[in-house]
């Protein structure tokens, strides 16, 4: 349900490379860039937590290790409440055109399989990722950096996201490589 304050949605921010940042609002109010703290937050079981932010999510260094370690040093309480929970009963497909698409399948926990292919140095890349705990996704997503280019800057800012991005918090790639 939606706790009577309206409907819930969720806006996904596309340029020219991709996703730039998931937003999710409610009557008029809405949190941008919440894909780090969201994923954290599942690969802990932390299902009720009160988040009070100012419009973008900081992006602190660009991974989720920062959420990790401020989850363990505050710890998890079990309440014992039910938690309403879905399933995936067929495959669901979005495409956003030239063989760009999200798919969601039947699967008896979470696996994620993600392909990208950009001009180099970045190239094509593929990685699988079964979430088995916290430790994994600790270990294995958690550390991955945010990463953008060089002629994307502009279209960021533009569309008011990265207000938080310094150099030291994404990897900036140019024509000739990594420029930080």
């Amino acid at each position: 349900g939606d706790g009577g304050g309206g409907l819930v949605y969720a806006v996904v921010v596309l340029g020219d490379a991709g996703v730039y940042a998931v937003s999710l609002g409610r009557g008029g109010v809405a949190a941008r860039a919440v894909e780090h703290l969201l994923a954290t937050l599942h690969a802990y079981g932390v299902t009720d937590l009160l988040v009070k932010v100012e419009g973008e999510v900081p992006i602190l260094d660009g991974s989720a290790v920062q959420l990790c370690e401020l989850i363990e040093s505050a710890g998890v309480v079990e309440h014992g409440a039910p938690v309403s929970t879905f399933g995936v009963d067929r495959e669901v497909r979005v495409d956003a055109g030239e063989d760009r698409f999200i798919s969601i399948s039947p699967y008896d926990g979470l696996r994620v399989t993600y392909e990208l292919v950009y001009p180099e140095p970045v190239g094509a890349q593929t990685y699988c990722f079964e979430l088995t705990g916290a430790e994994s996704f600790k270990r294995e997503i958690a550390p991955a950096r945010t990463f953008g280019f060089v002629e994307e800057i502009r279209a960021l800012e533009s569309a008011g996201l990265g207000q938080g991005g310094q150099l030291g918090n994404f990897i900036l790639i140019g024509e000739q490589g990594i420029v930080n």
